[in-house]
């Protein structure tokens, strides 16, 4: 039986310590359906299984900040030090950027960009949004909507 707890610790680990590092992937996708046992899920009260849930809303938006900072980063050292030489290139730091993030996340090219947009922003313009996301308190979607609306705003 999978209690909150247990789920809410699995989250925070998860989170802390990520998804991106080689160490402990294995255990992770072991476990990763653990979270499908539906005999399991139906033994949960309902209060038990709506924090369940915001557990694992806030997780996954912690998750999606760090993808998003490790994106961030990614497009800063490929495209903050283009000069006009690099920046009229075939392929410039953005378009290489872009192929990176593309075959990392398994996107398409304009996803992978809209990606780099959004990571851009938060890095650049929104520092205390991305904190406020890396604690899971506001979702991706919320996020994809505060980065597009606030990207004329100087």
């Amino acid at each position: 039986m999978i209690t909150v707890g247990t789920y809410s610790n699995r989250l925070s680990t998860a989170a802390t310590k990520g998804c991106f590092s080689d160490v402990g992937v294995a255990s992770n996708i072991e476990h990763m359906f653990e979270w499908l046992d539906r005999v399991a899920l139906a033994e949960l009260s309902d209060e038990a299984l709506i924090s369940a849930v915001t557990a694992a809303t806030q997780g996954e938006a912690a998750m999606a900040a760090r993808r998003l900072a490790l994106i961030g980063e990614v497009t800063a050292r490929q495209c903050d030090d283009e000069d006009d030489t690099t920046a009229h290139q075939v392929i410039d730091g953005w378009a290489w950027a872009q192929a990176a993030v593309a075959a990392a996340c398994n996107l398409n090219p304009y996803a992978a960009s809209k990606q780099m947009r959004i990571a851009q922003a938060l890095r650049d313009r929104l520092p205390r949004t991305a904190a406020l996301f890396a604690t899971g308190v506001i979702s991706a979607t919320v996020i994809d909507a505060i980065t597009w609306r606030t990207h004329l705003v100087v």
